[in-house]
């Protein structure tokens, strides 16, 4: 095919993903097709980077319908709109050749108009012949401005995939693979882009292109592609698994399937999702609460040192911090759904103060870089503005999490959480008496374990349920009960700070 272009309309169903970075023209970086009138197939890695897992936000993105030429910037039939959700396939992370389920899902608000030149494609059914050999690949790519069709048959897997790249981690179940038919000089077959067969005067939809291959392509290149049909399912029910949504968020509200059981338990990672890892020099420092899409809340000494010269706290180096979210190892930010940032600011509590060693009104706010975009594994706690008696919580699911050492003294790095309730009044001003004359007018709260598990050394937030709703209500401050070397006892008090005494300064500094 010496000129492998098409006529503006030929094709209703492709897309174009562009990149709008607020500066000069927004950028191609994906193809998609349309598969009904709000959603559209591409790949999950057009929105991951694969050496920093960022991601493309929502905001970021524009999706472009009815676009031949991408040098028009206005074009009979174009329609640009933005993804009000992106799905992302949960078995899909962000390691290229360490899986398959390279797919994702956009979805947009209003069900766009169907016209001439745009239109959805139908999707590979099971009753289609098997023995069909050929198809072809519809691409825009950033070197051409207008899409270009190259025809491609396919081949058998075990031929192809064992070829001259390594996707030896993929499953052959659900990659197909096919070889370029026509010389193609200069194709890029980005990712994202459709792989299409006509039967009659149909076109189906057979796969989506994925960034195994050399991004290279001639007449001799093997290309793979994520099988549609062996991801039906999950394509039709694709509300339940994980999506990146808008900043529109609701605090303290988990997804509906993060069940909780009691004891010092693995979690899932839709458990607790605004419980984040604040890494320094590459080691794990402690546990901190997403309060905003900008900020998280810790305990002042795992960000700022007493600088006894000048008597007050400083803040740390912030250059030695890296906060991980949505991560269930305390330094993994390679599964879909979780980031890793840097803070701009570290944001002390204006009457913060130490004595006898012991910080009072001991929280810290970071302020991180950019602000996250929430999703099923990272959600913002809500701030406890209730009533600040103890009474109100007595009653209520109260836990500690965090990524801190177990009941044996081991260190794991996994989030881990325990089940806490509210201790007697006058047993911990037996316990804690020394401390309690430190703090004088600071309210406190006293809690302990159930004798099996509970929170330990660096599992700084408490956290309680309240009307279906999750708040943070403290900060831990000391440990009384630790043997030689390190455990803690699961049946002894732990000391919080309760941040409801401080509530207010805290949503003054998020500003919600």
């Amino acid at each position: 095919m010496e000129n492998p272009h098409f006529i503006h309309g030929d094709f209703p169903w492709i897309i174009a993903l562009l990149w709008d970075k607020g500066e000069d023209e927004p950028l191609y970086f994906c193809g998609g097709v349309l598969v009904s009138n709000k959603k559209i197939i591409t790949a999950a890695s057009c929105f991951y980077n694969n050496e920093s897992s960022h991601r493309f936000f929502l905001r970021d993105i524009l999706i472009v319908f009815g676009w031949h030429d991408l040098r028009k910037k206005f074009e009979i039939g174009r329609f640009i709109t933005s993804p009000t959700k992106i799905h992302i396939h949960p078995e899909w992370n962000t390691y290229v050749g360490n899986n398959d389920a390279d797919i994702a899902i956009l979805e947009i608000e209003e069900n766009i108009q169907f016209t001439k030149f745009i239109q959805p494609i139908c999707m590979w059914e099971a009753s289609i012949n098997p023995t069909i050999a050929s198809g072809w690949i519809i691409e825009y790519n950033e070197k051409r401005n207008i899409p270009q069709i190259h025809k491609i048959s396919i081949q058998e897997n075990e031929h192809c995939l064992n070829g001259n790249f390594d996707i030896s981690k993929a499953s052959k179940n659900r990659v197909a693979c096919g070889k370029v038919i026509e010389l193609c000089e200069d194709c890029l077959l980005n990712r994202g882009n459709g792989i299409f067969m006509k039967i009659g005067n149909s076109f189906y939809l057979r796969g989506i292109s994925s960034p195994w291959q050399d991004e290279h392509a001639n007449k001799s290149t093997n290309i793979t592609f994520t099988d549609i049909f062996q991801f039906k399912e999950w394509i039709t029910n694709f509300d339940t698994v994980n999506e990146i949504d808008t900043n529109e968020f609701e605090c303290g509200v988990m997804s509906k399937s993060a069940g909780l059981v009691q004891g010092n338990q693995f979690t899932l990672r839709d458990q607790f999702p605004w419980v984040v890892s604040i890494v320094f020099d590459g080691g794990f420092h402690n546990n901190g609460a997403l309060v905003s899409d900008q900020h998280v809340i810790t305990y002042v000494e795992t960000v700022a040192s007493w600088n006894k010269i000048l008597n007050r706290y400083l803040p740390d180096d912030l250059t030695a911090f890296r906060i991980y979210l949505g991560a269930i190892k305390y330094n993994d930010a390679t599964k879909h759904g979780s980031m890793m940032t840097s803070p701009l600011e570290i944001i002390l509590h204006p009457y913060i103060r130490r004595i006898d060693d012991t910080p009072i009104n001991s929280i810290a706010l970071v302020k991180m870089k950019k602000a996250v975009q929430f999703n099923k594994f990272i959600k913002p706690i809500c701030i406890w503005d209730l009533d600040n008696e103890l009474h109100s919580i007595e009653k209520s699911q109260l836990y500690g999490v965090g990524y801190g050492r177990d009941e044996s003294g081991n260190f794991s790095g996994i989030r881990k959480h325990a089940k806490v309730s509210v201790m007697d009044e006058e047993y911990c001003k037996y316990i804690y008496s020394d401390a309690l004359k430190i703090f004088n007018e600071t309210k406190l709260l006293c809690v302990q374990g159930n004798g099996k598990e509970t929170p330990c050394f660096r599992d700084t937030p408490l956290f309680v349920k309240f009307n279906e709703k999750w708040y943070l209500r403290g900060i831990l401050l000391r440990l009384r009960y630790w043997t030689s070397n390190g455990t803690c006892i699961a049946d002894k008090p732990l000391l919080y700070e309760d941040i409801s005494q401080n509530s207010q300064w805290i949503l003054s500094q998020i500003k919600y």
